[in-house]
């Protein structure tokens, strides 16, 4: 497997150095779950990123095909029921995720559970038990792995813990076996233990992630309806040599070693979270219920960004098109290749892009007005000015909706009594501020700083109050500006009347 296409391997364990052999090459999907049908030697593959799963003839690896497309389901790990002819798949879709089985004869699709259920992975079957065995990581921390009939009937939880996330399982008469892509481990526990949250066991720690698991016991011996399974078993491993490795087991503390998870770097300071998760463990995934209705991803700047499904809007697509977007009880109808992503059917007696328009309103405004009669529909207008809407008119009525009214004149509108007052007064109070402002104009230029002169008679009969030289006339007139005049300041200066009184 690399960057850009994925390759499915075998491995011949009988000849020496164990080559290994390219099955299907150059897959540009992404493959999370295999298993391989014993009684038709048919490998399938689930490839959630095109919601589909494929498989191959391994007698013919040269045609591969599709097996079967989903339009809203992403398959992630599988298992085969090779007595009963079912194929077991986990549903990961973040909508609506679910257990399926399909039918390998007649690949009719069923959803066995669809409640309660967060990402689904890893999936086995218990063939003694007659039981259904997936692993769920829930939000946060937490997982869990739950156990129901090969019908989908009593539902149980048998492991709820933290600190893992669980991706391969598998099971054998007596023990649960999964992977943890966290902690690069492979854990056990007993099926028959009572406590959902210990007994856990570590197998196996690993440098790398851990992914699928195979159990080899597997239970067919002694099952009625896998009598044909078993023959092909017993003859196929007469001519096979098996072997396997087996691993101390040590028992998990009651308080689990806290570590960083989803690839979180260890610091000093704590833990530094790989883009797209938060919190002390990098435990919370930003994309955990951000987008209601629709996938999310992330911007270049590592914020979470949602791709709303057909029908929503919004940041967090939480917003339905249809929210009050047809009005007067209109039908809304999802359909992307509206301006606005949907349509309205409106009842008998509207129209309008939202349904907005009634009929009879329109038609009567349009019988009032006595205009025009337009092209694109006919409105039946009486002697008394009332309107008959024709039924053979209601389609050209839908498709002039948009047909704008004409316009009134200004002599029209002067027609209104209320209209005609509120004109007259805005009128008179235009004029009464046209004369208040020449007024003011007035009074403002009128209103200037007295000049106060003073007149000094100079008589030779009266005794000069200085020495000055004496005039050779008799008597002289002389105006004199009084100093106040050139005052600066804003009140006028005027001589006083004790002043006045004493010069006369």
């Amino acid at each position: 497997m690399n960057q850009q296409n994925d390759t499915i391997y075998s491995i011949s364990l009988r000849e020496e150095g164990n080559y290994n052999n390219p099955i299907v090459q150059d897959l540009p999907d992404d493959i999370q779950g295999l298993a391989i049908d014993p009684l038709t030697d048919i490998l399938y593959w689930t490839d959630p990123k095109y919601k589909s799963i494929h498989s191959v003839s391994l007698n013919d690896p040269a045609k591969a095909e599709v097996f079967m497309k989903f339009k809203d389901t992403e398959p992630q790990d599988l298992a085969i029921d090779s007595c009963r002819r079912y194929l077991y798949f986990t549903n990961s879709f973040r909508d609506r995720p679910s257990i399926d089985r399909i039918n390998l004869n007649t690949k009719k699709h069923e959803v066995l559970i669809d409640s309660s259920l967060h990402t689904p992975v890893g999936i086995a079957i218990d063939y003694v038990a007659k039981k259904l065995y997936w692993s769920d990581s829930g939000p946060g921390i937490y997982f869990r792995i739950e156990t129901a009939t090969l019908e989908g009937k009593e539902r149980e939880i048998v492991i709820y813990n933290t600190h893992q996330h669980p991706f391969g399982l598998a099971v054998d008469h007596e023990f649960i076996y999964w992977t943890d892509v966290n902690n690069n481990a492979l854990w056990k526990r007993k099926k028959s233990y009572v406590s959902k949250e210990s007994g856990i066991f570590k197998l196996k720690h690993f440098e790398e992630r851990p992914q699928g698991i195979i159990a080899k016991h597997l239970g067919f011996a002694g099952t009625p309806d896998c009598e044909n399974v078993t023959h092909l078993m017993n003859e196929y491993n007469q001519s096979t040599t098996e072997f396997y490795l087996q691993f101390p087991t040590e028992e998990v503390t009651d308080q689990p070693k806290m570590s960083c998870l989803n690839n979180g770097k260890e610091t000093k300071d704590g833990c530094l979270c790989a883009r797209g998760y938060m919190g002390p463990s990098c435990e919370i995934p930003l994309c955990y219920n951000f987008c209601i209705h629709g996938k999310c991803g992330f911007t270049a700047q590592g914020y979470p960004k949602c791709t709303c499904n057909t029908g929503y809007t919004g940041s967090r697509c939480a917003t339905n098109i249809c929210d009050n977007f047809c009005l007067n009880n209109a039908t809304c109808i999802r359909n992307t290749n509206e301006i606005w992503g949907a349509r309205c059917k409106c009842k008998n007696g509207f129209f309008g892009s939202r349904c907005e328009i009634n009929m009879g309103s329109f038609c009567n405004k349009f019988c009032q007005e006595q205009i025009e009669e337009p092209k694109s529909f006919t409105c039946n207008c009486n002697e008394r000015d009332n309107m008959e809407i024709s039924e053979t008119n209601v389609s050209n009525l839908i498709r002039a909706q948009d047909m704008k009214l004409p316009r009134h004149s200004i002599m029209e509108h002067l027609k209104d009594p209320t209209v005609l007052i509120l004109s007259i007064s805005m009128l008179v109070s235009l004029c009464l501020s046209s004369l208040l402002l020449v007024y003011v104009c007035k009074m403002k230029k009128g209103k200037s700083r007295p000049r106060v002169n003073k007149r000094i008679i100079v008589n030779k009969n009266v005794t000069p109050l200085t020495y000055r030289p004496h005039s050779t006339t008799q008597e002289c007139e002389i105006t004199i500006e009084n100093c106040c005049n050139m005052n600066v300041c804003e009140t006028p200066c005027f001589e006083p009347p004790q002043l006045r009184r004493k010069a006369a």
